[in-house]
């Protein structure tokens, strides 16, 4: 190893990309009032975050690339899960108790 901190990257490049897309998430939950329109570029951003840490592993060491793409996978997971409940038939979208009336 060339370095000895945890935070040491050979792969810079997808930290800047990384914190654009987190931007971009945080941007798109802001300023989308739509919850179906917002879900969808949610789940679109939160697989691409995903993607890129899991695809080009931008740390030194293996177990801090794991926690990362980890806490990302579940970003996704929750982004998939909202797809699901914003499209979910008989609720309409701006009935907020509908999901937790529907059985």
């Amino acid at each position: 190893m060339l370095s000895g901190c945890l935070r040491a990257q050979n792969r810079p490049r997808v930290e800047v990309l990384g914190f654009g897309l987190r931007m971009a998430m945080t941007v798109v939950s802001v300023f989308i009032d739509n919850t179906r329109w917002m879900s969808v570029f949610q789940l679109i951003l939160s697989f691409w975050l995903c993607y890129l840490y899991l695809r080009w592993l931008p740390h030194l060491y293996a177990w801090v690339n794991h926690v990362r793409v980890g806490s990302y996978f579940s970003v996704f997971w929750a982004a998939l899960l909202l797809i699901i409940m914003a499209y979910a038939p008989g609720v309409a979208s701006h009935d907020t108790n509908g999901l937790s009336q529907q059985r």
